[in-house]
């Protein structure tokens, strides 16, 4: 084989495995032990073979050689990226297979950036320096969490599948989120990531020196240096926290709030269909008596569960109706509501025997799923997104007081369970705990729903808060403040679930619900730096 052509597929290859070793760390998978790894056959091609310029390069090739390089270090990064996303995405293309293509191709370009940055940081490091190394590691995940961050934000947000969300069933790691988030274990993964392959390249290095200086050579260099104990103890620390949350009591008696959770199992196509009204209202009053037996303080339907609006459908309006005139459990359900001939989707609350009615629009809503953004500007994507004008945003966080020791319970819809800053919010504003209605059906029995229970996990952790879920499909479940799911009832099957959750009323507020990403300010402190010191070397 032509040497440029082997060069260039063991280039492609290391990409390919990283993307698809990435993509296989999420449900259903779940390799999430290869986390570790995942990053070094990528991190490897953006060293390209080469630790410094040339005589030649330095003469007056290096601007034309650094334009290449960085095109090079983008072009693979980016492909790792496709790879991961349209893989651990492939659920999407239930709905729409040009969907999931195009936001692969737009999520691979963080990874793109991100190997732009690791090829600067490549350049100017010094393999048997610790703190070259350290400064490698330490820029190279700052850069990661940086794009995540960004990922999570721009153009509304997409925060799904996000690298610490990997390691959601190792509890004793996952519990710093409390202070960092999910982007402190994303942190985590990508430094440990650049100090193993550093720390396999510097072992090599130095036994070839021992080679070279049999006499002069001393032994004791060969072994693993401070960068690999920081790598090391990063680990521990974590773990070693985490176990300390894990075994802790609560200073605060919890509630038992016992809650019933139905699971209609409505296939997509059928949900607003016509001829399936009465069946579909039938089969969540039927599920809603029989759950009735139990004695619940609260019941739960999923997200958009009624056929209709709530408020603008009579049939719906008197079944909700008799379901609740004569029961003492309070009643959350997701529908639809017409407000001054505006569509809105959320949650309504009704109280025991009629005694009390809120309802709480979903602020954040799904692009082009649920309304089609610029719509008032540029009237003709109405027409390319066929959802008619969708739904509006709600404007006001809502608290539902429930149960007889008046919990506040704040509902998030849908995918409103992915974003930190909204649970975030809610705890701020006095919440005790979370039920998150969501529907799950548009993607089939696929690997959605486990993925998005996966997210989910981190939001409890982040506030201490527990999370109900009610779902169309699954998971139906509740996660504790440790991320522990609990009570998880079967997916794709139609039934209810009573469990009985503890909810500590008042509880303290986690460092990171009071302060949010502060963890990713330090982060872009350190890219900024490390960015710096890269172009003063590169104009030296």
């Amino acid at each position: 084989m032509n040497p440029l052509a082997k060069q260039f597929a063991l280039l492609a290859l290391g990409s390919l495995a990283t993307g698809l070793l990435l993509a296989s760390l999420f449900p259903k998978m779940e390799w999430a032990g290869m986390a570790w790894l995942a990053l070094t056959p990528l991190l490897y091609v953006l060293r390209g073979g080469k630790s410094a310029l040339t005589a030649e390069e330095r003469e007056g090739g290096a601007g034309e050689y650094n334009v290449t390089r960085m095109r090079e270090a983008f072009g693979w990064g980016w492909l790792s990226g496709f790879i991961y996303f349209v893989i651990s995405l492939s659920w999407i293309g239930h709905v729409t297979v040009g969907g999931v293509l195009i936001l692969a191709l737009y999520l691979g370009i963080g990874m793109g950036l991100w190997s732009m940055v690791v090829t600067l940081q490549w350049r100017r490091n010094q393999i048997l320096s610790s703190v070259s190394n350290l400064q490698f590691a330490l820029s190279a995940a700052a850069a990661w969490v940086i794009l995540e961050w960004v990922k999570g934000h721009l153009f509304s947000g997409f925060p799904w599948n996000n690298l610490g969300v990997s390691l959601y069933r190792n509890l004793p790691m996952i519990q710093i989120a409390d202070h960092f988030g999910v982007y402190g274990l994303s942190f985590m993964i990508v430094f440990v990531n650049v100090i193993l392959l550093l720390t396999i390249m510097r072992l090599n290095v130095e036994i070839r020196m021992m080679i070279r200086q049999r006499n002069d050579f001393q032994l004791f260099r060969l072994r693993p240096h401070l960068d690999f104990t920081v790598g090391m103890a990063m680990i521990m620390v974590s773990y070693g926290y985490g176990m300390v949350c894990l075994f802790e009591s609560h200073p605060i008696v919890p509630v038992k709030l016992r809650i019933a959770l139905v699971q209609g199992n409505i296939p997509q196509d059928q949900k607003w269909d016509n001829k399936r009204f009465y069946s579909i209202l039938d089969t969540y009053t039927s599920l809603t008596e029989s759950a009735a037996l139990a004695k619940p303080d609260l019941l739960v339907w999923p997200e958009s569960a009624t056929p209709d609006g709530y408020l603008e459908n009579k049939e719906v309006f008197e079944a909700i109706g008799k379901l609740t005139a004569d029961n003492g459990y309070t009643f959350i359900f997701g529908s639809n509501d017409l407000v001054d001939g505006k569509d809105y989707t959320g949650a309504f609350l009704i109280g025991p025997r009629q005694s009390s009615f809120e309802y709480y629009h979903k602020m954040h809503l799904v692009p082009y799923g649920e309304y089609v953004p610029l719509r008032d500007w540029m009237p003709w994507l109405r027409k390319v997104v066929p959802i008619g004008d969708g739904f509006y945003p709600g404007k006001d966080p809502k608290v539902f007081v429930v149960g007889p020791d008046n919990l506040r319970i704040a509902p998030l819809v849908c995918f409103e369970d992915l974003f930190p800053s909204i649970s975030q919010q809610r705890v701020l504003i006095g919440c005790d705990a979370f039920v998150n209605l969501t529907n799950g059906g548009w993607y089939g029995e696929s690997s959605g729903i486990y993925q998005h229970l996966a997210n989910s996990v981190f939001r409890s952790i982040e506030t201490r808060r527990p999370m109900i879920r009610a779902t169309n499909t699954g998971m139906t479940c509740w996660i504790d403040p440790k991320g522990r799911i609990r009570d998880a009832f079967a997916p794709f099957v139609a039934g209810f679930q009573i469990c009985v959750v503890d909810i500590y009323r008042n509880a303290p507020v986690t460092f990171y619900a009071r302060h949010g990403d502060i963890f990713v300010v330090f982060c872009l402190l350190v890219l900024i730096l490390a960015l710096a010191r890269s172009l003063l070397w590169q104009w030296k």
